[in-house]
């Protein structure tokens, strides 16, 4: 309990002004949550929540279903502070990943599209191109990328290979990224990863997507 209550400290008290961040020119983190829906996204946004923040247990972000993996409630890029410098962005989750739909999530995760605003996505490229050109894309923003799927909904060999795209494009783009396995009957693991873009992403645990 103390490594957990020092590490909640960490958390809490972290200001970009100590760190190298600063220095870069950042002046906020965005933890960018990614997921299919129904695998957890909101889910793991709400226990984050509660966890820092404590208090009462408030459902924040909506989830599908408890226990089913069907459909999805996220219509906007929901955002959660936090902290001062630390902010969750709940991201419309993964559906039938189309190439409009990759396009809808790659614009989210390079923080194209607006927080807190509902994600309206045309089939019109022209339409969609001046959607992105209207947005004030904000460079001071670090871009951390989550992504959350469950064990237990499991996953076929299609999904398995979009999710291995996305983590590398996502690792690519901001030399971050944080892939985690939200399983319902063990909790919650985590993936080790590489800080540089060219590493490859590995795993910790046996039953994990092969990268």
């Amino acid at each position: 309990m103390g490594d957990l209550a020092n590490l909640k400290e960490k958390v809490l008290s972290y200001k970009l002004e100590s760190s190298e961040m600063e220095k870069l020119g950042y002046n906020r983190i965005l933890l960018q949550v990614f997921g299919y829906a129904g695998h957890g996204k909101s889910s793991f946004i709400n226990s984050l929540r509660y966890a820092l923040l404590g208090g009462m247990f408030e459902v924040k972000a909506s989830e599908a279903s408890a226990t089913g993996c069907q459909g999805g409630h996220t219509r906007q890029r929901k955002s959660y502070l936090l902290t001062d410098v630390i902010t969750l962005v709940d991201n419309r989750g993964f559906g039938k990943a189309d190439n409009c739909e990759k396009e809808e999530v790659y614009t989210q995760l390079g923080n194209l599209q607006p927080l807190d605003e509902d994600v309206v996505w045309s089939n019109s490229f022209d339409e969609r191109m001046k959607a992105i050109t209207a947005v004030k894309c904000n460079s001071n923003d670090l871009l951390l990328p989550v992504f959350i799927y469950s064990a237990q909904c499991g996953m076929g060999s299609e999904a398995q290979e979009e999710i291995k795209e996305f983590l590398k494009n996502a690792q690519q783009l901001t030399g971050l990224v944080r892939p985690v396995q939200r399983d319902l009957a063990s909790g919650t693991r985590g993936i080790d990863v590489r800080r540089s873009p060219g590493d490859r992403v590995t795993e910790r645990q046996n039953g994990e997507l092969p990268m």
